[in-house]
């Protein structure tokens, strides 16, 4: 199939970028297009392909200049952004939606494209992350944005876990940092399945994650089996310490997150 692709193209490890490389690897032609500098709409002919997909940031919403045609949306922004979210997915033909409450939302406000819009969550780029077998020497990792929402966590984190890294990290040195990690933190701004819960468990450290609802009802990671929440910060130092001092019980949940993440919930599978 010949794909045309929107994202952001200086962001080599944003979902497009991601899902563009994993398009690549199942044989497809793909060409990616900047959604955010337009200047390629005056001379690109874009009637050629067979499909146009856009996957990118919800803070650069605008209508792309695609032609009609098989049109494509991973609105995966539904949890911070809903409403522009929405006003993308009424000008594409198939929409797909990674969380369920936003999923649900979408089938109730498109009528008229029931059975095109389709649940899809997020997933690890595996082209990157992977068990890199290196020493486990850091006893926690959290890698992501700074957001005002994470204030009161990333306090907490630096203060109780000084042997661990906290920062940003992409791509292959995100992968490795996981991989040297005995446990993997995450915080999710809506209580949401994301991007961080498949990169930890795919890279084998044991995924210890706020209280995310939608994996009682999908078909992914769930708690107990494949990771660990915690319900307040004081529970979180808890566990954290549980799990360093019981090496074995820590491992078996991380390896049975690793085996399903890699298998079923990477972006090659989604492609």
């Amino acid at each position: 199939m010949k794909i045309a692709m929107f994202y952001s193209l200086s962001k080599p490890y944003c979902t497009g970028a991601g899902l563009h490389r994993a398009l690549e690897k199942l044989g497809h032609e793909v060409r990616a297009f900047d959604s955010i500098d337009l200047s390629w709409a005056g001379w690109a002919d874009l009637r050629d392909y067979d499909l146009h997909l856009e996957t990118h940031s919800s803070r650069y919403y605008h209508k792309l200049p695609i032609p009609h045609g098989p049109r494509a949306y991973w609105a995966i922004d539904t949890h911070v952004n809903y409403a522009d979210e929405l006003s993308i997915a009424k000008n594409n033909d198939l929409v797909f939606v990674p969380h369920l409450d936003g999923w649900m939302k979408m089938v109730k406000d498109l009528p008229e494209k029931t059975g095109n819009v389709h649940l899809l969550p997020l997933a690890a780029d595996d082209g990157f992350i992977y068990d890199h077998e290196l020493e486990r020497t850091s006893d926690t990792a959290f890698i992501g944005h700074k957001r005002d929402q994470r204030r009161l966590f990333s306090r907490f984190v630096k203060r109780n876990f000084k042997k661990g890294f906290f920062g940003t990290a992409y791509l292959d040195e995100m992968g490795k940092i996981y991989s040297a990690a005995k446990i993997g933190l995450n915080y999710s701004v809506a209580n949401e399945l994301n991007h961080r819960m498949f990169e930890v468990a795919g890279c084998g450290a044991l995924l210890v994650s706020n209280i995310v609802p939608e994996t009682r009802f999908l078909n992914t990671l769930k708690p107990g089996k494949h990771y660990v929440e915690y319900g307040r910060l004081g529970e979180l130092r808890e566990l954290v310490g549980h799990y360093l001092r019981h090496d074995k019980e820590r491992t078996r949940i991380a390896k049975a997150a690793q085996k399903l993440g890699m298998e079923k919930h990477t972006l090659t599978e989604r492609a």
